[in-house]
C-alpha cells in the first residue's frame, strides 16, 4: 500500500492516526486470511477489540475506506466483503506458485479474463458450489486414461511447474497441433516428451537427435518377420544351387 496515496491521506485527514492504525490492522488481517475478509457484526466487534477503538468509530473508518476506494464498493455492498484489485494482485503474485488455488468467483476483481480460466484455479461460487470446470476435471480423472492422456497431463503439470499454467483453450490448441504433427499416438507421446525434456512451452516435430537417442527401433510384425525369413532361405538356396531354383 502506498502511504502517500490520496485515499490514505483522506482517511488520516478525517480520522487521524486512529484511522491509519485501523486500516493497517485490517489489511494485515486480510492478508493473513488470503485476499478478502468478510465484514459483519462479529468481525467489527473483534476488530474493535484488536485495535482498542470504539466499534462505532471502527465501522465509520471502514465505511469511509470503502467510499474512498480502498476496498471494492460493489463487492462490499453486495456481499459485505472487504477486498480490492490491489489486494488480489499482491495475493496472486504469491499464490500463483501453488499447484492449485481456490477462488470465490463473485469476490474476484483482479485480471478476471485471464486468471479465472487459469489451469490451476478452482472456481467456487458464493453458495459453496464449484464451477463445472472442476467437476469435469474430476470426472475425467476418475476414468482410465490412455498413454496419450497421461502424457498430456504430464505436459500440463510441467507447464505449472515453470509457472506457465495452461488454460482449457491452450490445451485444446495443443491437441490440435499434435494432430497436425503426427498421425499416431506413439509419435505424439514422443513429441510431448521431447518438449518436457528440452523445457519447451509448446510442441514441435521430433528432432533427428531425439529420435536417435530415445526412440526404440520399430519392431517387425509377425508377417514381416516370416517374410524376411523366407527371403533369406530363398537367398541361401539360390547360392547353394548355383543360382538355379525350381519353382
Amino acid at each position: 500500500m502506498d502511504l502517500t496515496d490520496d485515499k490514505v491521506q483522506l482517511l488520516e485527514a478525517k480520522h487521524g492516526i486512529t484511522g491509519f492504525g485501523v486500516l493497517i490492522k485490517l489489511l494485515m488481517k486480510i492478508y493473513s486470511e488470503g485476499y478478502f475478509y468478510t465484514w459483519g457484526e462479529k468481525e467489527s466487534l473483534l476488530h474493535a477489540k484488536r485495535v482498542n477503538v470504539d466499534i462505532n468509530k471502527v465501522n465509520e473508518i471502514v465505511c469511509d475506506s470503502v467510499k474512498w476506494g480502498m476496498f471494492d464498493l460493489k463487492i462490499f455492498d453486495e456481499y459485505k466483503v472487504l477486498t480490492s484489485n490491489g489486494i488480489q494482485k499482491r495475493y496472486w503474485e504469491v499464490a500463483k506458485r501453488r499447484m492449485e488455488i481456490s477462488v470465490i468467483k463473485q469476490y474476484w476483481v483482479f485480471n478476471v479474463d485471464e486468471i479465472l480460466i487459469s489451469a490451476n484455479i478452482n472456481l467456487i461460487n458464493v453458495d459453496g458450489g464449484t464451477q463445472r470446470k472442476e467437476k469435469k476435471r474430476k470426472e475425467k480423472n476418475s476414468k482410465e486414461k490412455s498413454a496419450l492422456d497421461t502424457a498430456v497431463d504430464d505436459f500440463i503439470e510441467f507447464r505449472k511447474k515453470i509457472r506457465k499454467p495452461m488454460t482449457d483453450r491452450a490445451v485444446e490448441l495443443l491437441l490440435e497441433k499434435l494432430n497436425k504433427l503426427a498421425p499416431d499416438e506413439e509419435t505424439k507421446i514422443s513429441i510431448i516428451n521431447q518438449s518436457i525434456l528440452k523445457g519447451w512451452q509448446s510442441v514441435f516435430p521430433l528432432s533427428e537427435e531425439y529420435q536417435k537417442q530415445f526412440q526404440q527401433p520399430k519392431q517387425q510384425t509377425l508377417a514381416e518377420r516370416k517374410d524376411a525369413e523366407l527371403q533369406e532361405a530363398l537367398r541361401r538356396a539360390h547360392e547353394e544351387g548355383g543360382g538355379n531354383i525350381d519353382h
